[in-house]
């Protein structure tokens, strides 16, 4: 039995090293990198533990919160109250664009966790590689093939009470000298899921496949070329939250890199990628009686279908030497999105009719960014950061022109926008194991096409029709973060703080007009003018013995809009952690203790949400390896099936109850 390592931290803002070879300095540059990996040894405490974990309890690792609209299907990231285009998230640098207008297929529906090497979290507004953001920033690494190894192949399957929740994984890779390949499949199914009260949450089942298939070939001694394939298929995905589910979601995924390391201290690489998604949804499983009383559009199915498409350069480069570091990147996106709904009458003598919500938008984006790290001595080290990018946006379906410029007279529905972001800080190291750090950012986002041209949507939370408007401002932050750590063989302490102004808050703005009776108020997008949010949070970790490690987190956010006075809505309320590992490799145990307190600022305007209370669940898991090549558990999650919902649950979505898990993963 090996020891337990000293721990890592997760949440904490760490410093990584970016070394060209042995003799040149290290230059601190801030990041989370959460591993994804819960097989790989040693076992630490960044990485989830349990086989049935998903990209949703990565991403809880990372200290992001979820907007969560389904059983666990997939959640969208949420980070220091910034959420959708806010903030930025990325596939191995690529953007993939959701296809649903409202929001049922976020980037991370198409990932699986076995197919991940990592997650790198970014909160100060210094990771603008992969695009404008206001300060989050959260980029997924995907598994790469490895050269000279034996074929292998690994088998996991598990299964849940809740839901009876199925989940099958194979993985197949091996490689030569020069070239590597990769393949892996995972299929995830459940049936209604039941929450902590014992009650049945009915169109609450999915059935997932997800196929990842990758290449390495080495060309040379400095060049690579490898290539990346992802194909994810979704079925039947119950939304009772929402007033329709998914039928279908399909994407494809593919990318080309060509890397070159010119010398031991620069390094290349470029990458061409696609990836569409297809996404259609329904209400044809709902009862009648809820279609004929619902506040949006009664009496009628309405199928919706959206696409996107999107294609896209990333060149990146560094050059290393033993006082500095220059990354430059330049990425360069191009974007097609529609989508149309069907409106069907329950009453067959009306005829069908039509409705475009996105009418063929086309966005083409150009940025450049380029960080410069400086170590001006062994206890201080400075980084700048900037970004440009110039955007195209307009609208290639003539009558949907036609339809939304009635709303906009005389108002141009082409634009080109440029946003403009930099960045600076400083990480001071006071005594051995004590640095001290602080980043100053002017951020700046554009705004999203659904912003810009969505037409007739429905946000079933807030009950409100939102509609587009073209000639949207930017969004333009000015952010300080601070903090601190201590750091010895055994322990690790942080805190960090955070606070963000923001101008031209994008949001569908609160109207006076008198709704026709029985109608959802319509709004439309524009500002709200400034908001203002901070937030802080403190870690510890410490190895208390070979065998017994612990961790505890508490993070808290808030958010006003100042102009409009009222709270920014979606920001989960104060919540805490407590995280205890026992045991090695062989056998280890683990409990997990997960608070929040009641959230008692809720918006009332900009998205009119109820309060949530306070809930408090524990985890336990066992893992047994018997052999180096398999690996069993048994798990229990929400032990005490307390029933709670997160306040970022879209419609009080409630929580899974308990669940009992049990597993293998066998190495052939």
């Amino acid at each position: 039995m090996s020891p337990l390592p000293t721990i890592v931290f997760l949440y904490v803002v760490t410093g990584v090293a970016a070394i060209a070879q042995d003799t040149l300095k290290t230059i601190t540059v801030r990041t989370v990198v959460v591993e994804a990996d819960p097989y790989s040894k040693p076992w630490r405490m960044d990485r989830p533990l349990s086989a049935s974990s998903s990209v949703d309890d990565l991403m809880r690792l990372g200290g992001l919160s979820l907007i969560q609209r389904a059983n666990g299907f997939a959640g969208e990231a949420s980070m220091l109250g910034l959420r959708g285009g806010q903030m930025n998230t990325s596939i191995d640098g690529m953007k993939i664009h959701a296809a649903c207008v409202d929001k049922m297929d976020p980037s991370t529906a198409y990932i699986e966790l076995d197919n991940l090497s990592s997650m790198d979290v970014s909160s100060d507004a210094t990771d603008l590689r992969y695009g404008q953001n206001l300060g989050g920033s959260v980029n997924f690494s995907l598994k790469q093939p490895t050269l000279a190894t034996s074929l292998s192949s690994i088998v996991s399957m598990s299964t849940e009470s809740n839901a009876a929740l199925r989940r099958f994984r194979v993985d197949l890779s091996g490689g030569t000298e020069t070239l590597g390949l990769r393949a892996g499949y995972t299929m995830r199914s459940a049936d209604n899921m039941r929450a902590g009260d014992g009650q049945y949450i009915s169109l609450s089942g999915f059935t997932k496949h997800n196929v990842q298939v990758g290449g390495l070939w080495k060309l040379s001694d400095r060049d690579a070329l490898s290539a990346t394939f992802i194909a994810d298929v979704a079925s039947d995905v119950g939304y009772p939250a929402l007033i329709m589910d998914t039928r279908k979601a399909d994407a494809l995924i593919g990318a080309i890199t060509w890397r070159s390391a010119w010398s031991p201290s620069i390094n290349t690489s470029a990458k061409l990628y696609a990836n569409s998604v297809t996404h259609t949804m329904d209400d044809y499983d709902r009862p009648l009686s809820q279609i004929a009383s619902r506040a949006f559009m009664p009496n009628m199915h309405m199928p919706m279908l959206g696409t996107t498409h999107v294609f896209g350069l990333l060149a990146e480069g560094s050059i290393a030497s033993s006082d500095n570091l220059i990354r430059t990147v330049i990425d360069v996106t191009y974007l097609d999105a529609r989508a149309t709904m069907s409106m069907i009458p329950l009453d067959t003598s009306v005829s069908t009719m039509q409705m475009t919500n996105i009418g063929d938008a086309r966005v083409a984006t150009a940025g450049v960014s380029a960080s410069w790290e400086h170590s001006i001595d062994c206890d201080l080290s400075v980084r700048v950061g900037t970004r440009v990018d110039v955007s195209s946006r307009t609208l290639a379906d003539a009558s949907f022109r036609s339809v939304l410029g009635g709303y906009y007279p005389g108002m141009s529905l082409d634009r080109t926008a440029v946003a403009l972001s930099v960045n600076v800080g400083a990480f001071y190291t006071v005594a051995e194991g004590v640095q001290l750090w602080t980043v100053v950012a002017r951020s700046e986002r554009m705004p999203t096409h659904l912003e810009m041209y969505g037409f007739w949507l429905y946000d079933p939370q807030a009950n409100i029709v939102t509609i587009g408007r073209p000639d949207l401002a930017n969004e333009k932050a000015l952010s300080l973060d601070i903090g601190s750590t201590f750091r010895t063989d055994d322990m690790k302490l942080s805190v960090s703080g955070s606070m963000r102004h923001i101008d031209n808050y994008i949001a569908p703005v609160p109207s006076t007009d008198v709704p026709t009776q029985g109608q959802p108020p319509t709004r439309y997008m524009g500002s709200i003018g400034g908001a203002d949010l901070m937030g802080f949070n403190a870690n510890a970790t410490v190895s208390i013995t070979p065998w017994c490690s612990m961790q505890a987190s508490v993070l808290g956010t808030w958010g006003t809009g100042i102009t409009i006075n009222d709270p920014l809505p979606l920001i989960a309320p104060m919540q805490g952690m407590v995280r205890a590992v026992v045991g090695d490799p062989m056998l280890q145990g683990e409990i997990i203790v997960t608070a929040a307190v009641a959230q008692s600022r809720a918006s009332r305007l900009i998205l009119p949400e109820d309060n949530t209370a306070s809930w408090a669940r524990a985890d336990v898991l066992l893992a047994w390896m018997p052999l180096s090549q398999l690996r069993i558990q048994f798990a229990c999650t929400n032990l005490f099936d307390t029933f709670y919902h997160e306040h970022t649950s879209i419609n009080n979505m409630p929580s899974r109850g308990r669940s009992l898990n049990v597993g293998f993963r066998a190495v052939l």
